[in-house]
């Protein structure tokens, strides 16, 4: 049995399993290589079930497809595991569960029977994941590419431009409704649009300066507020240069999330973005400016302070970040107590902050007062009901821009280009701007001399 197989498995730290990533359902191959291993698989599985007489009758067409895609998705993301290029030895977290796959092409039965047959060939080492009821806690199984497995990656060739994601997981959606209509043809448009975008990147070379990687092995992924959901994403890719074709993630329904994730770029720091390069090429990252305090504020129709993440005499950056944490924080978080929705505690860090005297309770009823405004929507879950917003501006941006065969980086309301792109650029998002909303944005231009990388010790050359 499976657990009699992995009882005797060294036993791991904390911390190397924790150096994990969950499993991304939509990643295929994008190879023959990677074809190859995937078949491989597969025939040796079936061999299996001949000698055994495991199965009785042919499978249908359907259920074939259902083993194909699941072998192939666990099979990608333990190749982007070996892959990685911060740690080649990080976990795949990878839930067994049968309702985990509901909604996906995937298949909890063919996920455990993958995981059995790959253990028992010495391609996996596994980490039994486990729930603790009493104490609310748990962890997912981990699974990672063994030496045997690792070597056959690199004969086989597989690399940056091995993996993409299924056209059929270009569009997804986490906890539905029950009552979840079909897709809107608004939002199927968006699917041919991002495929065509991923044909487009995997054959274009995306990369940091050189002399980067060794310090963003040790650099931990950002959090700005963002829920749980977006916190995982960002880890998914963190490291994987795999990691380059686009989809949008919705939630409960079609009118909420929609943001485009999938690209590495979008898990490292932003300090490290104006060292980014698109085919050599030096870049420039242009942003909305405050752009879901704006979208608040034009819904309320009030006018917005000059900078709703700063008040009063606390003019530092580090106020201005911890104000731009504290509102996404307020806007993520769902409290169905209304007496509630404005208290909530100190992120890990924060009270640091502060001025000498200040509490974190005195500064969140001052910055509540500070956007009095639109502070209605707080504790709401507003926040992904925004994201479906910016992802319809972001959608309408990069639509353009594909349009003009330009390469483009999205970051949720961010772009990133080429140098020689900038113009274009800053033109396409005051357009899908106002022909959404109406007004002509604030755009703002991320320079590499805001982020110096005098600490790291390297240099901007």
């Amino acid at each position: 049995m499976y657990q009699d197989r992995i009882a005797n498995e060294e036993t791991f730290s904390a911390e190397e399993l924790e150096n994990s990533f969950p499993l991304d359902i939509g990643r295929r191959f994008n190879s023959e290589a990677g074809v190859r291993l995937r078949d491989g698989v597969l025939a040796a599985m079936a061999a299996k079930e001949e000698a055994t007489g495991e199965r009785k009758r042919k499978r249908r067409p359907s259920a074939e497809k259902r083993l194909r895609d699941t072998v192939e998705a666990l099979l990608c993301n333990l190749a982007a595991g070996h892959l990685n290029e911060y740690d080649p030895e990080r976990y795949v977290g990878v839930s067994f569960n049968t309702s985990a796959y509901s909604h996906t092409d995937l298949d909890a039965v063919v996920m455990r029977s993958c995981r059995d047959h790959l253990l028992e060939e010495g391609l996996i080492e596994v980490a039994a994941g486990f729930r603790n009821h009493a104490a609310n806690f748990g962890r997912r199984s981990r699974l990672r590419a063994s030496p045997r497995l690792r070597n056959l990656i690199d004969d086989l060739g597989l690399g940056r431009r091995s993996l993409t994601i299924a056209h059929s997981q270009i569009i997804r959606i986490k906890q539905p409704v029950e009552s979840l209509p079909p897709i809107p043809n608004r939002v199927e448009a968006s699917r041919d649009l991002l495929s065509a975008i991923n044909a487009r990147l995997a054959v274009t070379d995306i990369r940091l300066d050189a002399g980067l990687e060794a310090v963003l092995k040790t650099s931990p992924i950002e959090d700005e507020g963002e829920d749980q959901d977006a916190r995982d994403r960002k880890r998914r890719y963190a490291g994987d240069r795999t990691a380059k074709a686009l989809y949008r993630a919705f939630k409960h329904d079609w009118g909420h999330g929609g943001r485009i994730y999938g690209g590495w770029w979008m898990s490292e720091k932003r300090i490290w973005r104006p060292y980014l390069r698109i085919d050599g090429q030096r870049t420039v990252e242009l942003d909305y400016k405050v752009l879901h305090p704006r979208l608040l504020y034009r819904r309320a129709e009030a006018p917005m302070p000059t900078d709703p993440y700063l008040f009063g005499d606390w003019g530092s950056e580090d106020m201005r970040n911890l104000g731009k944490r504290t509102f996404n924080r307020l806007l993520n978080r769902v409290e169905r107590d209304p007496a509630k929705r404005l208290t909530m505690r100190a992120a890990r860090g924060d009270p640091a902050i502060l001025p000498k005297g200040t509490s974190f309770k005195q500064y969140l009823a001052t910055f509540a007062h500070h956007l009095s405004e639109i502070q209605h929507w707080f504790g709401t879950g507003e926040g992904i009901r925004l994201q479906y917003e910016d992802s319809e501006l972001a959608i309408s941006v990069l639509r353009r821009m594909e349009g003009l065969g330009i390469v483009t980086l999205p970051i949720h309301d961010s772009f990133i280009v080429a140098k020689d792109h900038e113009a274009q650029l800053h033109d396409t998002m005051v357009e899908a701007f106002f022909e959404l909303f109406g007004e002509v944005p604030a755009i703002d231009r991320k320079d590499p001399r805001d982020f110096p990388l005098s600490t790291s010790g390297l240099v901007h050359n």
